[in-house]
């Protein structure tokens, strides 16, 4: 019994003693995730995202982990045939609010350009993340956007 106690003990004060993110340490995770996204490395994207990640999009539709993760394997297929061209993928007006020690929100403007099935586009959206520190890496858990004109 004293050893379940004890081991209780240890678990706490670990977890108490975690510190928060730097905002750098953040804002590189995000590029990472950006730049795997832009070139459409699943892989990597899968190694960022939470277990339980929850995806909202700009038509409201709630998207799973699994159904994200497919959506950009058909989307990575997509650069590498060379139909989509991402020419830009650029985050900015980056707002980083760190919770704690396993929990960061972070909004900001997402802007991308390139060319789908021959026609030119661009995209600009106003997200929200929230990044949480998931077996000692820190992974994004939720996003939701909408559309800026």
């Amino acid at each position: 019994m004293k050893d379940i106690f004890f081991f209780g003990f240890v678990i706490i004060l670990t977890v108490s003693c975690t510190q928060p993110p730097s905002e750098q340490l953040i804002r590189e995770r995000i590029s990472e995730f950006d730049l795997a996204y832009k070139t459409g490395d699943v892989s990597s994207l899968d190694q960022m995202v939470s277990k339980d990640y929850l995806h909202t999009n700009p038509s409201g539709s709630v998207i799973t982990r699994e159904n994200w993760l497919n959506w950009n394997t058909s989307r990575g297929e997509a650069i590498q045939s060379g139909e989509l061209i991402v020419n830009t993928y650029e985050t900015s007006e980056l707002d980083i609010r760190i919770r704690n020690a396993t929990t960061v929100v972070v909004s900001g403007v997402n802007t991308s350009t390139g060319i789908n099935k021959g026609e030119p586009f661009e995209t600009k959206v106003r997200f929200t993340h929230l990044w949480v520190l998931e077996d000692g890496i820190w992974k994004r858990a939720v996003f939701h956007d909408s559309y800026l004109d």
